[in-house]
């Protein structure tokens, strides 16, 4: 069966008229016949009776039309849906993007570009660094916003902003009154970071292993420093 027999038997049965119905399809009137014929054969029914020099649908051809009508609606309906995603103008876009930036910065962007295009919607997803960049290679998200990593060739990245990293000690701290602090000097401390799959605990433990630092990470004990950082895309 094809979709072209589904569409001259909708045609067929809307005028009751081969004649007519070839006509409006631009068809002659035989392949029109061959094509009804060899719909009702693969169906095993006959789908049309002849009243005089009409034909009309017969219970199983109203059976079946009901059906054809709903696969046509579907039909145009998922063809106006991908029209729309196509659209610059409208469509959806799929957008990732870190815990950090959920508050902050998202609901700027959105509400920023929304103004320009105010048609477009937005499909939200908050992950870690690790987890957005698995839905990026799938596909599952158009873009995504994260700190810097490795990723495949295929992947694009564009640098959009930086920001500052800080280090939240006690106030009786050694290092409580320094105005800036290098990080060869958190040899020795405890830190209190972010999970492993995060940006910025992959950022945290790159910048400390090129000074020599293993870090150690406690997250039980307040009198321990705690390192707390800002950061977007670099």
């Amino acid at each position: 069966m094809e979709w072209q027999q589904l569409e001259y038997f909708q045609t067929v049965a809307r005028m009751q008229n081969i004649t007519s119905a070839a006509r409006a399809m631009n068809i002659t009137q035989p392949a029109l016949s061959r094509s009804i014929a060899r719909l009702e054969s693969e169906l095993n029914v006959p789908l049309f009776e002849r009243r005089g020099r009409s034909i009309v649908l017969n219970r199983y051809g109203e059976l079946f039309l009901n059906r054809v009508e709903r696969m046509m609606e579907e039909y145009q309906a998922g063809r106006r849906e991908i029209e729309q995603l196509l659209d610059p103008e409208r469509g959806e876009i799929s957008l990732g993007f870190l815990h950090t930036l959920g508050i902050r910065w998202i609901p700027d962007l959105i509400g920023q570009f929304r103004k320009s295009y105010p048609n477009v919607r937005f499909q939200l997803h908050q992950n870690s660094n690790l987890n957005l960049l698995h839905q990026l290679h799938s596909g599952e998200i158009d873009l995504c916003m994260s700190s810097p990593q490795e990723t495949p060739p295929n992947i694009h990245w564009t640098k959009l902003w930086t920001e500052e990293l800080f280090l939240a000690v006690p106030v009786h701290h050694r290092l409580a009154g320094a105005k800036s602090v290098a990080l060869k000097e958190l040899k020795d401390e405890m830190l209190i970071s972010y999970k492993e799959g995060y940006g910025l605990r992959h950022i945290m433990d790159e910048l400390l292993h090129r000074v020599g630092i293993s870090p150690e990470f406690c997250l039980r004990e307040k009198k321990y420093i705690r390192l707390q950082v800002w950061y977007a895309l670099d």
